[in-house]
């Protein structure tokens, strides 16, 4: 018996492994051709032992771009998720526990602006954004984002507070504690997680954003994901600098998660995002 239980973990240890490593092949081998030589990066076979060079790295860094679209993308990603905390985090609650006439079309009413196509609205944006003079300007990506990804953070935070029991906001009512109180003394400490979860998951929606970056952003508020189509050029793909970029692009969002891993399990665990 202890044999076959031996086998059995050694056996789901070793898929396990391979699964995981199934994941993050890609992301090693990104790595490896940011720090190889284009020689290297194209030698058949292929060379899975090389000796690393930086050249990638600096001729990336010495452009500046990289810089410039890093700190854009901190600005317009980071300004529009709390936007979208400060904003959606009470509408959820307001949706979740309100008896609102109608909530469940209120529901899909903010669902669909998550559902449009962004395609479908670039020019509308573009015409409204001549306007009111908000093209190449970092407040425009950020209404944007907003925009598009509150509906999103509203419905899964929903989702959430509704499987929170009334008892524990009953509770807090017969402590003497007023509306607002059980919000941010009940409610608020046990959305934290979830909150931050979802938080995480806006951030990289906008972090990762192309095509409004492209046509609304220009020079001014150029984001990472623009700077990096670069290296696709006339001539040819730049391997090596569009894997260093991609790595510079990466390395704050794994950061991000390192920090706040925690959290994010347990947002998780407690059903806060359902895929």
């Amino acid at each position: 018996m202890d044999h076959d239980s031996t086998r059995r973990r050694v056996g789901r240890t070793v898929v396990l492994a391979a699964i995981t490593l199934l994941f993050i092949f890609p992301v090693l081998w990104t790595l490896s051709i940011g720090l190889r030589t284009n020689e290297s990066t194209f030698a058949q076979p292929p060379e899975f032992l090389f000796a690393p060079v930086w050249d990638h790295y600096a001729k990336v860094l010495a452009d500046g771009a990289i810089i410039n679209a890093l700190v854009n993308s901190i600005i317009i990603s980071g300004t529009s998720t709390l936007l979208i905390i400060l904003i959606g985090t009470p509408a959820a609650y307001a949706l979740a526990r309100l008896e609102l006439k109608g909530r469940d079309d209120i529901m899909m009413f903010v669902l669909a602006g998550r559902m449009a196509p962004p395609a479908a609205l670039i020019i509308p944006f573009f015409l409204i954004y001549k306007d009111f003079g908000l093209l190449e300007t970092h407040t425009g990506l950020v209404i944007a984002y907003l925009t598009f990804n509150l509906s999103f953070y509203v419905w899964v935070l929903t989702i959430f507070v509704r499987e929170i029991p009334r008892d524990l906001e009953s509770a807090g009512y017969a402590d003497g504690y007023g509306p607002l109180r059980v919000f941010f003394a009940v409610i608020l400490p046990l959305m934290r997680p979830s909150i931050i979860a979802t938080s995480i998951l806006v951030f990289i929606f906008a972090w990762n954003e192309f095509a409004f970056a492209l046509i609304l952003g220009g020079r001014n508020a150029e984001t990472l994901p623009v700077v990096i189509s670069r290296a696709i050029t006339p001539a040819g793909v730049q391997f090596g600098e569009l894997a260093a970029m991609g790595t510079i692009a990466l390395a704050p969002i794994c950061i991000l998660v390192f920090l706040l891993y925690k959290y994010i399990v347990r947002g998780l665990a407690m059903g806060a995002v359902k895929g």
